[in-house]
């Protein structure tokens, strides 16, 4: 702990750095339409609308990954059903494997980035 640091301060300083490898939040982001925030009390500026997140992890979810994550997929198709999109295509950044299946099996078509 550097000079004049607080303890509590140390302990939250890499908490960015280990949140970014849980992912807890998920963002909607249609061509048009709501922008919809998953996992927050805070509403930022940018946002439509905040609801609250599914476990789409392990550390969350505990043994009850595919079933959170079968309850995301719902939920995706839900919010593509609300805004009347055209096309059942979602593009997603980062999700497990467990998300990636429940989307599939609902039809919708995951669509990952590539390196």
């Amino acid at each position: 702990m550097r000079l004049g640091q607080s303890s509590q301060s140390a302990l939250w300083r890499g908490y960015a750095l280990f949140q970014s490898h849980i992912p807890s939040y998920y963002l909607f982001l249609p061509a048009e339409g709501p922008i919809v925030l998953h996992g927050t009390s805070a509403k930022p500026d940018a946002v439509d609308e905040v609801r609250p997140a599914r476990g789409l992890n392990t550390f969350d979810a505990g043994l009850n990954l595919d079933i959170e994550a079968r309850d995301f997929a719902g939920e995706v198709r839900d919010f593509l059903q609300e805004i009347s999109a055209d096309s059942q295509r979602v593009a997603c950044e980062r999700l497990s494997p467990s998300a990636i299946n429940a989307l599939g099996a609902l039809v919708l078509k995951p669509s990952m980035p590539t390196v």
